[in-house]
């Protein structure tokens, strides 16, 4: 086998192992930043979910202040009866209220919570939280926040770790060549 040859295997054995070193440490730092990014709607939603349980009737001057959640990074809330309507809400698109996608909230009825990336419509991604509540009155609570700036971290670290990833394949190539070429030679 030439010399040529040896350093392209060994490279291409070494960067395949590189390579998944570097996409685990992708996969971590991606779902570690986008599950983070539901701990102020869980808070949220529970807190709410505990009011309309026990209200009689619920003080809905809380949302006054409308959100538009196609540009705000505010967190926003859409109150939703038992018969899965809205019925109150912080949080519009266009003006309306967002529509979650059909059966999102029979997942709820049987989990009693569930957490989700929710896409109203493109270029509008929602980290939401939804908890049922049972009590004096009976429904589902919406807490939601715009991942934009989650996202564009994610897109940063992807950024860094690519570099890192030329850098290490680079280096990579270099040490086999270098140990092939000096090493070798002394052995032979």
């Amino acid at each position: 086998m030439t010399k040529i040859k040896r350093i392209l295997l060994k490279w291409l054995l070494l960067s395949a192992l590189t390579s998944v070193f570097f996409l685990v440490i992708y996969v971590t730092f991606q779902q570690a930043l986008r599950l983070t990014a539901n701990y102020p709607q869980v808070q949220i939603a529970e807190d709410y979910a505990y009011l309309l349980s026990n209200a009689d009737p619920f003080d809905s001057t809380r949302f006054s202040e409308k959100i538009n959640i196609e540009r705000s990074l505010s967190s926003f809330v859409i109150i939703f009866n038992s018969n899965e309507y809205p019925v109150l809400t912080s949080g519009l698109l266009h003006g309306t209220i967002p529509h979650l996608p059909k059966g999102v909230l029979d997942n709820v009825k049987q989990d009693k919570e569930l957490k989700l990336t929710w896409q109203p419509e493109r270029g509008v991604r929602i980290a939401s939280v939804i908890i049922a509540y049972n009590g004096k009155n009976t429904g589902f609570v919406l807490a939601g926040r715009s991942l934009r700036e989650t996202e564009t971290t994610i897109g940063k670290i992807a950024t860094i770790l690519g570099i890192g990833w030329i850098i290490s394949l680079i280096s990579v190539l270099i040490v086999i060549a270098v140990n092939e070429y000096l090493f070798r030679n002394s052995e032979t």
